[in-house]
């Protein structure tokens, strides 16, 4: 029995022999004095992007703190949903996120921008 006569008696063993197809990429990588230099580059600039990110990471804490003081007792409306709302951490920072790669962000504006005191729930 060969190696291939079992992975096709296993039922998924044709996708793992496919998955398999990711080492030409390294013998694509050895070949190709550019993208060598590409790869060396990125792994040179790891510890930068870590800076970038822990950097990132504190401003949205700083924000979500900050939206959840300003804006955790709005009452929930077509804009502020469950998933999109400043009453806990984790929902804040989601919101954040969402704001940062700007994915309907004048919808979190719009339900945030309330100026009657009676949307505001006290109970929260």
């Amino acid at each position: 029995a060969s190696l291939v006569g079992l992975f096709l008696k296993a039922g998924s063993g044709a996708s793992a022999f496919r998955a398999l197809r990711i080492l030409r990429l390294f013998r694509l990588i050895k070949q190709a004095k550019g993208l060598q230099q590409l790869l060396s580059t990125l792994i040179f600039s790891l510890p930068a992007i870590y800076n970038i990110s822990a950097l990132l990471l504190v401003c949205f804490f700083v924000f979500a703190v900050l939206g959840m003081a300003l804006f955790g007792n709005i009452a929930r409306s077509t804009d502020l949903t469950d998933h999109v709302n400043f009453e806990t951490f984790i929902h804040a920072m989601l919101t954040l996120y969402r704001q940062a790669t700007t994915d309907n962000w004048f919808l979190v504006m719009r339900g945030t921008w309330r100026t009657a005191p009676h949307q505001c729930d006290t109970a929260l």
